[in-house]
């Protein structure tokens, strides 16, 4: 994957799309930093009112940073995250994820997870990634911030079949009829005003501005984020 010119210690997760029908994810990697387990401190004494590692954010510093009483609240809510390609380990991932961090388990059997493809039924699921287009880790990145900012919410994870624009958009259209609170964490030109897709009464939308400002490695805004009703 290519490193960030702008930071050359961060790797990003895939390459900017060639295409305007394309979208871009844009979750990247610190290379120069290992985490560390606090002395003294395993998973299996960990708790969701602390952090593990010596370097880096956990849950309860997302939570204290926005002032969310995360711990006590968000049962009953829904959140879905809307993603390209299928990623076949994410439920093993997202429990060890949620395990390192002293949060309790979120799984497909409890029904606290939900992956399904873009039309929004459990199966057939997206091919996994091609290595030259890989969402898995913005898909992981997704996954594990909806848990560590709600650990009580449940998580929908939409699976679409590439990162064209209209199967992204199917996909948001799928996540609406399952949750009121839906993540976009991609983005592409060319920017617009608005688009129905977004409109959704009732339903909170939010999706990523960009890098470096917004709109890849020039900055400027970019789709879905400039629609009229996404956050």
């Amino acid at each position: 994957p290519p490193r960030s010119t702008l930071f050359p210690y961060t790797t990003l997760f895939r390459s900017t799309p060639q295409m305007p029908d394309h979208m871009q994810c844009f979750a990247s990697v610190r290379t120069d930093v290992m985490p560390k387990f606090v002395q003294g401190m395993t998973q299996a004494t960990n708790n969701a009112e602390s952090c593990p590692f010596s370097e880096g954010y956990c849950p309860n510093n997302l939570q204290q940073a926005y002032d969310l009483p995360s711990l006590t609240a968000g049962n009953g809510r829904v959140v879905a995250v809307v993603d390209a390609y299928g990623y076949q380990h994410a439920a093993s991932d997202l429990a060890e994820y949620r395990k390192t961090m002293g949060l309790k388990a979120c799984t497909t059997g409890t029904g606290c997870l939900r992956i399904v493809n873009q039309e929004g039924h459990t199966s057939p699921l997206p091919a996994e990634p091609p290595k030259s287009d890989d969402w898995r880790g913005e898909d992981s990145l997704d996954l594990d911030m909806v848990s560590a900012i709600c650990p009580n919410c449940k998580i929908v994870y939409v699976q679409t079949n590439n990162d064209y624009t209209n199967n992204l958009y199917a996909g948001v259209k799928a996540a609406v009829a399952l949750a009121k609170y839906i993540g976009n964490s991609w983005g592409g030109k060319p920017e617009g005003p608005d688009n129905p897709t977004f409109h959704q009464a009732g339903h909170v939308i939010v999706a990523a501005a960009g890098d470096n400002g917004g709109g890849g490695s020039n900055g400027g805004p970019i789709q879905p984020c400039t629609y009229t009703y996404v956050v």
